[in-house]
């Protein structure tokens, strides 16, 4: 493990959940490539749709709408729900802020790709609901 993953794994542990996720969210706005650690993976799966509420107060309406940031979004909302039975709080089990944030992505992004990729996961997460 490099210096900056360790010092980055530090900074999230000390850092309250939601704080955490926040930190998370911009190191992979920044970084794509970290939603793969396994490290990151595991946070964003016990996170669940309090990885939505960190995305609603982070990040600007602009990158719902950004093709390229869209799209990590997505994928960052569909990791958060992979195993739902390993988020950490009952509440955030419930994709209620997840999907809010797809269906804006899906209605007002302007590549047809990306809708769909987000039309995609509502599907999947509209499962989970019922």
């Amino acid at each position: 493990m490099s210096w900056f993953a360790l010092i980055f794994t530090a900074t999230l542990l000390a850092q309250e959940p939601a704080t955490g996720d926040a930190i998370m969210l911009n190191q992979i706005m920044r970084e794509p490539g970290m939603i793969r650690t396994s490290y990151i993976e595991k946070a964003l799966q016990r996170a669940g749709d309090g990885i939505a509420v960190s995305i609603a107060r982070t990040q600007p309406r602009t990158a719902l709408l950004d093709i390229v940031k869209a799209s990590i979004l997505i994928d960052v909302l569909a990791a958060a729900f992979e195993n739902p039975s390993v988020i950490a709080e009952k509440e955030n089990r419930n994709p209620g802020v997840s999907l809010l944030l797809l269906e804006t992505i899906a209605r007002e992004t302007p590549d047809a790709a990306v809708q769909q990729k987000a039309r995609n996961l509502i599907l999947n997460l509209d499962a989970l609901t019922h």
